[in-house]
């Protein structure tokens, strides 16, 4: 498992430079831009995450930069994923996520996605899971 590096108290600015060098999308630049230094000092990696407005925005956090997340953060930006589909494939593919990320993700798309529930229990999709 990767260090985590991103916790509730890491300076905004710490996750800024890592998000303008991977290169977010202009949308999300121009929202996140708010905590840069200049305008919020004081800003935290929970500010940041709290503010998230858009689960497609989450779902790519925790696709590219959970692993390296607090568990705490990350069920923030889990708590944003409203759409039963993409809690399914933030299911299926986000292996870092711990067994209470799972069951978060469980009650947004349980009995919601029946085929694709199928077919994860009769093994035509798999899922990515790291062991912890």
């Amino acid at each position: 498992m990767s260090e985590i590096k991103y916790f509730p108290d890491t300076p905004a600015e710490k996750l800024l430079q890592v998000l303008w060098k991977i290169g977010i999308c202009s949308e999300a630049e121009i929202h996140y831009s708010q905590f840069s230094k200049e305008k919020s000092p004081n800003a935290t990696v929970k500010d940041m995450v709290e503010s998230t407005p858009e689960q497609h925005w989450a779902a790519w956090y925790l696709q590219v930069l959970g692993k390296e997340t607090d568990t705490e953060m990350c069920k923030v930006m889990i708590a944003k994923i409203e759409d039963p589909m993409l809690a399914f494939l933030m299911y299926l593919k986000v292996a870092c996520l711990t067994d209470e990320e799972d069951k978060i993700l469980e009650s947004i798309f349980k009995g919601k996605v029946p085929t694709v529930e199928q077919e994860l229990k009769d093994g035509i999709v798999s899922r990515k899971k790291e062991s912890q």
